[in-house]
């Protein structure tokens, strides 16, 4: 197998993003860059320079239709979650390049098909005021601890964590070696489902590492415009102002050098 430059590994990302555009589109569900994309979209018209991956959002109803859709017919890249590969224990689904495969060195899954990917979030509605959705989000984070915990192989010191976390991550670590983690999917994702997205005031992501910082009125994530990323056109949510302070604070500001760095541990390969 030949190994993924960091440049073919982005234009692979890419391409997966505009099929996973394209099928959104035809079918009419709603997604958005989010995170790291939307503000390299925002910030670089593109990647974040020294980013490597790119990341959508996506109301609950239509990440299930997604789901669903690519269950059901042939599409360029194969959608990873949950429901459809019974080694995979994430909240959230990824779509991958079947042509390609990622090594990942400290991941707890087993699987061999998993390809470069993009990773696809579902944002789920929470309550009728912000501080009941932070509650809420709050309530779930032992059994979100443990399930990331339960991704790793082994036990290794964080790379964007200060140090005096470690005990506690250790103890997650130790922790989740005994859980059965689709009970924990099942039980959280009833949670998340519990408030249907159209109908609530605020909404926020169970499956993402930002947490309460993702709590916003529904409408943020509900209304998108096009916008260019990479030269391409795809869907962005309108206030995305509103979204990257509350993840990055005065996101258009660059962070030191030293925190100008990926934080992914994987190798890419050409099949």
């Amino acid at each position: 197998m030949t190994e993924i430059t960091l440049q073919e590994l982005k234009q692979i990302e890419l391409n997966i993003l505009t099929q996973v555009h394209e099928v959104c589109t035809a079918q009419g569900l709603r997604y958005s860059l989010c995170g790291g994309t939307l503000l390299g979209a925002v910030r670089h018209g593109g990647f974040i320079p020294w980013d490597d991956d790119i990341d959508i959002l996506m109301p609950r109803p239509d990440y299930e239709a997604l789901i669903a859709y690519c269950r059901a017919n042939e599409t360029p890249f194969r959608l990873v979650s949950h429901q459809t590969d019974a080694d995979y224990h994430y909240l959230f689904a990824k779509a991958c390049a079947p042509d390609t495969l990622i090594v990942e060195e400290n991941n707890n899954r087993n699987s061999t098909d998993m390809g470069v990917y993009i990773d696809i979030f579902p944002i789920d509605g929470l309550a009728e005021s912000e501080e009941q959705g932070r509650r809420l989000l709050k309530s779930q984070r032992f059994s979100l601890e443990l399930l990331v915990a339960y991704a790793w192989r082994k036990f290794l010191p964080s790379r964007t964590r200060a140090w005096y976390y470690e005990p506690i991550r250790f103890v997650f670590y130790a922790m989740s070696r005994l859980i059965d983690p689709n009970r924990f999917i099942r039980k959280i994702e009833r949670r998340a489902t519990a408030v249907a997205f159209d109908t609530a005031a605020y909404a926020g992501s169970y499956a993402g590492v930002y947490r309460s910082r993702e709590v916003l009125p529904a409408d943020v994530y509900a209304q998108c415009d096009d916008m260019v990323f990479e030269g391409r056109t795809f869907r962005a949510m309108t206030q995305y102002d509103a979204y990257l302070k509350c993840l990055y604070g005065d996101y258009m500001h660059l962070p030191p050098k030293e925190q100008q760095v990926s934080h992914h541990l994987f190798h890419a390969y050409r099949r």
